[in-house]
């Protein structure tokens, strides 16, 4: 499934491609523009997010 993201640190919007599953799961995606990684907290619920937090991936 293709997501739309913000970066936390240089605040460009970039697309990425996820896993589609029933569940909550987090993934580490670093930006496209500026490299710096973003953690993403996907819940997803019949093939459908319903829930997306980006916060930053150095934590």
């Amino acid at each position: 499934m293709l997501i739309d993201i913000t970066c936390l640190t240089c605040y460009e919007h970039f697309s990425e491609n996820i896993e589609v599953y029933d569940g909550v799961h987090q993934e580490i995606i670093d930006c496209e523009v500026c490299c710096r990684p973003n953690k993403l907290l996907v819940e997803q619920k019949n093939g459908k997010i319903i829930r997306l937090d980006i916060s930053d991936g150095n934590e």
